[in-house]
């Protein structure tokens, strides 16, 4: 069965919170990825096999940009190309969105962060001194650049087809859980709908 990106839900806290301590020395108590759950300002999806996640990847919404909180791998997948897969599917999210540049912070010392970063069209635009409380250490500002742009467009294909391969090493995609089942609320004023596999599991979600 191959790997899949699909919206963060709160069955996957405790796995998310595991890779979280796992990947960062002040990591996220799990009470704070709760809090994210429902908010219209955040975006978190997660990779997933089967019932198991492999890694997770948040964003928060200002305005047309957006601010990249979290991204991390199960340590033991790492390097498979996961978290391109990650970064591609929440640029999309991102870009349905209406967003239009991506800024974020990362730890001088993570040189393999900031490769993939620069593969998703992020570049270093200042440092933070000092911005991890726990280590002293400083924090590489990145932007990205217009992701509507071609240029952009150009880089976030081949960060694209990097993900894609890194889902298919898991299998097929018609291994996903059936049925695929399409759901659609309205409301007076607005409509969500959302794709969710074996009745449970959502793939993707718009409102």
């Amino acid at each position: 069965m191959s790997a899949y990106i699909r919206a963060l839900t709160s069955a996957d806290i405790e796995a998310v919170t595991a890779i979280e301590r796992a990947s960062f020395p002040a990591p996220w108590s799990e009470e704070l990825f709760r809090s994210e759950l429902g908010r219209t300002d955040r975006i978190w999806l997660v990779a997933a096999h089967k019932r198991a996640v492999l890694g997770y990847v948040g964003a928060a919404l200002i305005g047309d940009e957006a601010h990249m909180l979290n991204l991390a791998v199960e340590p033991t997948l790492r390097r498979r190309g996961l978290a391109s897969a990650l970064m591609r599917a929440i640029y999309e999210r991102l870009i349905a969105e209406g967003v239009g540049r991506v800024t974020l912070e990362v730890r001088t010392s993570n040189a393999g962060a900031i490769s993939l970063y620069e593969s998703a069209d992020l570049t270093r635009a200042g440092v933070r001194p000092k911005y991890y409380p726990e280590t002293g250490e400083d924090a590489v500002i990145m932007w990205s650049g217009d992701l509507t742009a071609g240029s952009s467009q150009q880089r976030l294909e081949s960060l694209s087809a990097k993900g894609a391969e890194a889902l298919r090493m898991f299998g097929g995609p018609e291994d996903l859980p059936r049925p695929l089942v399409l759901a659609i609320e309205t409301s007076c004023d607005e409509t969500a709908a959302a794709v969710m596999a074996a009745g449970e599991t959502v793939l993707a979600d718009v409102v």
